[in-house]
C-alpha cells in the first residue's frame, strides 16, 4: 500500500485524517530535516495527544480545511469566485479609498449588472465567459 502524502490529506474523510497524518508522518521521519515540518503541521492541522493524554486541538481544525465532502459533492474547494468578484469591483471603484458617493455609485452598478445576469439567467440565456487577453 502506497502511503499518502500531506496534501492527500484534505481529501481523505475527516475521520481518518489523523490515523492518514501517523502513516505520511512515519514515513516522512525517515527524513530527519524534515521533523519540523511534520510537527508544524501536526500542530497546526492535525492537533495531538500530549504524554499525559490530553488532546490539543489544532490552530485549524481539520472540519475547516479538509475537502471531502465538497469533492463528494461537486462543490468549489477554493474561494476564486469571490476574489474575481472582489478584483472586479475593486476595477468598478476604480481607487483604494473612495468617498461614500464614489462607493455608493460602484454598489448600484453592480446592482444593476446583478440584476441583467439575474434577469438573462431567468430568461435562459447562458452567462458570458470573459475574453482571454492575449499575450505577445
Amino acid at each position: 500500500m502506497r502511503i499518502p502524502r500531506i496534501p492527500a490529506l484534505a481529501f481523505a474523510r475527516p475521520a481518518d485524517v489523523p490515523d492518514l497524518f501517523d502513516q505520511v508522518a512515519m514515513d516522512l521521519l525517515l527524513t530527519p530535516e524534515i521533523g519540523e515540518l511534520v510537527d508544524y503541521f501536526e500542530r497546526t492541522y492535525i492537533g495531538r495527544t500530549v504524554a499525559s493524554g490530553y488532546h490539543v486541538a489544532a490552530t485549524y481544525p481539520i472540519h475547516l480545511w479538509n475537502n471531502h465532502i465538497s469533492t463528494l459533492l461537486g462543490l468549489p474547494r477554493t474561494t476564486n469566485a469571490v476574489e474575481a468578484w472582489h478584483r472586479s469591483f475593486n476595477a468598478t471603484v476604480g481607487c483604494h479609498h473612495p468617498t461614500i458617493w464614489k462607493f455608493i455609485l460602484a454598489l448600484k452598478r453592480e446592482q444593476g449588472l446583478v440584476e441583467v445576469r439575474h434577469t438573462n439567467y431567468l430568461v435562459g440565456k447562458p452567462p458570458t465567459q470573459a475574453k482571454a487577453v492575449p499575450t505577445e
